[in-house]
């Protein structure tokens, strides 16, 4: 068991916008259970953070709803709470492929890391949650250009995320607050964001700002913020 004050979980949370939100939640107090899939990776970061005493990595399929089940109870069994469930969506790799070419599988695929992935950790943290009065915060994947062709699945599980996330906040009030978060192109350890366009650069530490804003502030919920660094 992990004693802290609040307690968090967040997906694929093993590097960039996860890893800068599990920053900043440690740096606030908060215990933390990170997801992903890369278990070297995730290692590295408990090594660099070097917090054994708020941080915790477990390999979690989001589309497994077995898998995130036994996540959310890991975390809930460290901490003896749960106030904060992180969704970073910001990981999925873009998509171009035109619907002609794209199998009915992949999308499936995709759409299930991404939207159903939210839905099944959202799922099986609300009882959580509500416990403690606790928040959820959605980051979406990365804003795509109106009109690029090919697409379609990668704005689809952005969409998708977004809307899960609004309508949800009327399921989960009053003792939930939801909030989502609409990145531009994510400024990476690498050359350039995602995409060349003029829908804005976000920083990854400005994202995790603005989760750590929506963890604390109490009264807000129903709200997604555009983060433009550019």
């Amino acid at each position: 068991m992990i004693i802290a004050q609040k307690s968090a979980i967040v997906t694929d949370g093993e590097r960039g916008v996860g890893a800068s939100v599990a920053r900043r939640l440690i740096t606030a107090g908060y215990g933390v259970l990170l997801t992903g899939s890369d278990q070297s990776a995730g290692s590295a970061l408990l090594r660099e953070l070097n917090a054994p005493d708020q941080l915790a990595f477990r390999v979690t399929d989001p589309g497994c709803d077995e898998d995130v089940a036994q996540s959310v109870a890991e975390a809930a069994n460290l901490f003896r709470r749960l106030d904060l469930l992180v969704v970073n969506a910001t990981v999925g790799t873009p998509v171009w492929e035109s619907p002609e070419d794209l199998e009915p599988e992949r999308w499936e695929a995709y759409l299930r890391q991404t939207v159903t992935g939210s839905f099944l950790f959202a799922r099986h943290t609300l009882p959580y949650l509500r416990r403690w009065k606790g928040s959820m915060v959605f980051v979406a994947p990365e804003k795509v250009p109106k009109g690029d062709a090919g697409m379609e699945l990668y704005a689809s599980s952005r969409g998708g995320l977004l809307a899960f996330a609004e309508t949800l906040t009327g399921s989960a009030a009053p003792a939930v607050r939801v909030n989502a978060i609409s990145p531009g192109s994510v400024l990476r350890d690498r050359p350039g964001p995602v995409f060349s366009n003029h829908n804005g650069q976000s920083r990854a530490d400005s994202i995790a700002a603005a989760v750590m804003y929506f963890a604390e502030a109490k009264s807000v919920t129903g709200q997604c913020f555009d983060i433009d660094d550019s």
